[in-house]
């Protein structure tokens, strides 16, 4: 029996990813260029609802999958990419599909959808989000490329992406091997021509480093300003998880901080947080900043603003609700919580021309939105 569709590169992504699929009963070749990977693989995964084909060599791979073939790719970006490419290439014949789920320059997936399109091959430039956990039950997935070549794979990456209530949005969980979730929305939709989903997975990034580090603002306001200990700051996020603030990287910010050293019984962070770009601002304390220089004086404290009752304005949501503000500034009515409107409702009052800036960034083509970003945590 020949293969719905092939995934090319068994690291812990591509190990994930095509147990995913077999779990949805597709059957998968796959192709790792260490044969012995290959057959640790198919050995340790026997029952899979779908089954899965080890295949020693390229031309074995090719002939293993249906016609038209589709082929996953999940190596290294760059050169590796384009080495398994040309070497798939060869071994294709025109109409077959080969599909690139790593993180790629988009310029590269224009550049390879062109060459391989010279060639009678169709090729799908294809985000994958999630990190192993999601790979194995479920990531969000942005295919860019051909519309011909998507509805060939479109019923695969619905069937193995995210799902989510059709009416909260709310992500469905609870899969587990060989069990994956039924019903729900797929997080899943074709974006565009050629590298349109990497580019999506790129903006995708940058926004989640952006939270990263709004996150880093809101633990150096609560550990710094406030002196609440990590717990007591994990147990802060377990609260924001459950309102506007719902996310992912919310929920594991509040695992970590929970987390204890086994010697220390403290939080614990990696050996080289010290080099981690990703710290907080400094914070202004009774006029100077923690490095000592004069500051402006602190505005007072207002008793109708939140989380104002310690005589401090800072309220440490303030930089999560205002990014959130600015990745997402035309949530309807229904999706905005009460803390959400009373943000936007100060940055309206306080900063007239930022709100205006925020919602037309077209008027003003010179900014750089990223001093509207710190003018707006400036606040």
């Amino acid at each position: 029996m020949q293969s719905d569709i092939g995934l090319i590169g068994l690291a812990v992504m591509g190990q994930n990813l095509a147990l995913n699929i077999a779990d949805h009963g597709f059957a998968i070749s796959v192709y790792n260029r260490t044969t012995a990977k290959t057959d640790e693989f198919v050995k340790e995964n026997p029952k899979t609802p779908g089954k899965l084909t080890g295949c020693p060599t390229m031309k074995d791979f090719a002939a293993s999958l249906k016609k038209p073939r589709k082929a996953v790719i999940l190596v290294k970006a760059g050169g590796p990419t384009d080495a398994v490419i040309n070497e798939l290439a060869a071994v294709f014949e025109p109409g077959d599909i080969i599909i690139d789920g790593g993180n790629a320059l988009w310029t590269d997936t224009i550049r390879r959808e062109r060459e391989l399109k010279a060639k009678g091959l169709r090729f799908i430039g294809s985000g994958v989000s999630g990190g192993e956990e999601g790979a194995r039950f479920g990531p969000s997935l942005m295919p860019g490329g051909d519309p011909a070549a998507w509805a060939e794979l479109k019923p695969i990456w619905e069937a193995v992406a995210s799902k989510v209530d059709a009416v909260t949005g709310v992500e469905l969980t609870g899969a587990t091997p060989g069990k994956p979730i039924k019903g729900g929305v797929p997080c899943v939709a074709h974006i565009g021509p050629d590298g349109a989903g990497h580019y999506v997975k790129m903006v995708h990034n940058g926004i989640e480093y952006g939270d990263m580090q709004m996150i880093c603002e809101a633990y150096d306001l609560m550990r710094g300003l406030l002196g609440m200990t990590p717990d007591e700051i994990g147990t802060t996020f377990e609260e924001w998880n459950k309102g506007d603030l719902n996310s992912f990287l919310i929920e594991i910010t509040a695992k970590v901080l929970k987390q204890k050293d086994p010697e220390t019984r403290h939080g614990r962070r990696r050996p080289d947080h010290r080099r981690s770009r990703l710290r907080p601002l400094p914070l202004r304390r009774e006029g100077r900043t923690r490095q000592g220089r004069q500051g402006p004086p602190r505005p007072e404290a207002r008793d109708d603003e939140p989380g104002q009752g310690q005589g401090h304005r800072t309220d440490p949501r303030r930089p999560l609700l205002l990014q959130d503000l600015l990745l997402r500034p035309g949530l309807p009515a229904h999706a905005r919580s009460p803390e959400r409107v009373q943000v936007e409702a100060q940055l309206r009052r306080d900063r007239p021309d930022l709100a205006r800036r925020l919602h037309h960034p077209r008027e003003l083509p010179a900014e750089d939105h990223r001093s509207l970003r710190q003018e707006a945590l400036a606040g």
